[in-house]
């Protein structure tokens, strides 16, 4: 008899197609549970990084506030300081025991620093941009641009010493940078890093 009708057993063998009719769509099946899986592991990641990158600014910001508050304290000492750094370094004190003064203090500073902020952020999070002193430029470069959208405003106030001022919200910044990294930039990247898989038992390496 042809090999084809061959008893085995007393049954006959069931051709190789009827043997394995699913394995096709086993593997289709799995590959795409991998690929949601991947998917919705990546989403995950993005969130995260978002949430970190929003709780970092906020922490950025208001220690960058109270350290340009310190730094005008320490540039009102010196010989033909303005006088109204004195008043400018109460800031921290302000923020710190009159609530509803901090807040418009922090609103005018968000609303200054917002958008190149975000720029930054972008820029850090999509290059994987992770060095600290990355940040802490990033960091000088929003806080004194920030200062240069409001000095206008504030021009016919007082004769401000534009250069001191930048040189303060650019140290300022620094520290706020510093604040961001040890957050969320040290970790900077929207791009998971590459693992390598361990050998899956049954599969062919």
């Amino acid at each position: 008899m042809p090999f084809g009708n061959t008893m085995v057993g007393g049954r006959r063998p069931k051709p190789a197609l009827d043997r394995w009719p699913n394995r096709g769509f086993d593997a289709a099946g799995a590959w795409l549970a991998l690929g949601q899986g991947a998917a919705l592991s990546t989403f995950v990641h993005v969130l995260k990084r978002l949430l970190l990158a929003i709780c970092g600014y906020v922490a950025a910001l208001i220690v960058g506030l109270l350290a340009a508050a310190i730094f005008y304290g320490l540039a009102s000492t010196l010989p033909g300081a303005p006088d109204y750094f004195a008043v400018m370094s109460l800031g921290a004190f302000f923020m710190l025991m009159a609530p509803p003064i901090g807040m418009f203090i922090s609103i005018v500073a968000f609303a200054a620093t917002v958008m190149q902020a975000l720029l930054t952020i972008l820029v850090s999070e999509l290059f994987s941009l992770r060095a600290m002193w990355v940040h802490m430029l990033f960091g000088a470069i929003v806080s004194a641009t920030g200062f240069a959208l409001i000095s206008d405003t504030l021009e016919d106030l007082t004769a401000r010493s534009l250069h001191a001022e930048v040189a303060i919200f650019a140290a300022s910044g620094m520290i706020g940078g510093l604040v961001y990294w040890l957050i969320a930039g040290r970790n900077a990247g929207f791009r998971r890093q590459a693992t390598i898989p361990s050998p899956i038992a049954g599969f062919p390496r």
